[in-house]
């Protein structure tokens, strides 16, 4: 493994305490200023976060190792061209509550998803398309997951649950 190859389980863990410590240094120090004028209190919530980073892919034999590519530095020409990447990660800051059922069913947030107009497009393109609706009641988020034929992720939206 390359010197600054980092495991991809590793970058990952590391991005969320990352973020985790920035929301608590964000709580910590909302506490401690005054409150505003109203008497209320201010601060900022990290409810979710994206990264995206340019990589090579390296497999030691023991797992999978990102090296990042910096813009800058990389010569593209001494890359191999099918190892070059990047790798997109969400988080998603849950709240610690009690999950609340959905208000709507699986099949009418499809049916609202289908038809939104670039589905449409999408289905004009791939034909029938494999849409996949699943609830986070921490969130009282439905995230859908619109496919092509072969199972590729063509969208990936969230629709907030009726009634919140």
């Amino acid at each position: 493994m390359a010197e600054d190859a980092i495991r991809v389980d590793a970058l990952l863990g590391e991005i969320g305490r990352s973020m985790l410590e920035a929301q608590v240094k964000i709580n910590t120090e909302a506490l401690e200023l005054p409150p505003g004028p109203e008497g209320l209190r201010t601060g900022v919530s990290i409810s979710e976060t994206e990264i995206d980073v340019k990589m090579v892919f390296e497999d030691d034999g023991s797992g999978v190792n990102i090296r990042p590519v910096a813009a800058g530095a990389a010569r593209f020409a001494d890359l191999d061209p099918g190892a070059f990447s990047s790798i997109r990660a969400r988080l998603v800051a849950i709240p610690d509550e009690e999950a609340r059922p959905p208000t709507r069913g699986p099949a009418d947030v499809r049916e609202e998803v289908l038809s939104r107009p670039d589905i449409s497009r999408l289905r004009d393109i791939f034909g029938r398309l494999q849409v996949e609706a699943t609830y986070v009641g921490a969130t009282r988020r439905w995230i859908v997951d619109v496919k092509e034929p072969g199972g590729a992720i063509l969208r990936s939206v969230q629709i907030p649950d009726a009634n919140q």
